[in-house]
């Protein structure tokens, strides 16, 4: 994770609490949370693309704290930083629970 994440990279959570990049690696790395489904599921470039970003959707599901959660991330922006893309802003949706 930490060579996807841009170092100014910032993250807006469900609760609109944000993290910075140690944050978001400290809290994802957090023993109660158990990913089952990690995934992006599409894109549109047609905006980002002039200013040399993607956005893409991503699907998360698990087990945090032992309850059920699922996201769905509409809002990746990555962008080229020195011939690498890399993350640089992030926001998830309000989870669904099983």
């Amino acid at each position: 994770m930490d060579s996807l994440l841009a170092e100014d990279f910032i993250i807006t959570v469900e609760d609109g609490g944000t993290f910075s990049k140690s944050g978001y690696i400290a809290e994802n790395g957090r023993p109660t949370l158990q990913v089952e489904i990690s995934r992006n599921v599409g894109s549109n470039c047609s905006n980002a693309r002039q200013h040399g970003c993607r956005h893409w959707w991503y699907h998360e599901k698990g087990i945090s704290k032992g309850k059920p959660y699922e996201y769905h991330d509409r809002t990746d922006v990555w962008m080229n930083i020195n011939g690498k893309w890399q993350v640089i802003a992030s926001h998830y949706s309000i989870p669904t629970s099983q």
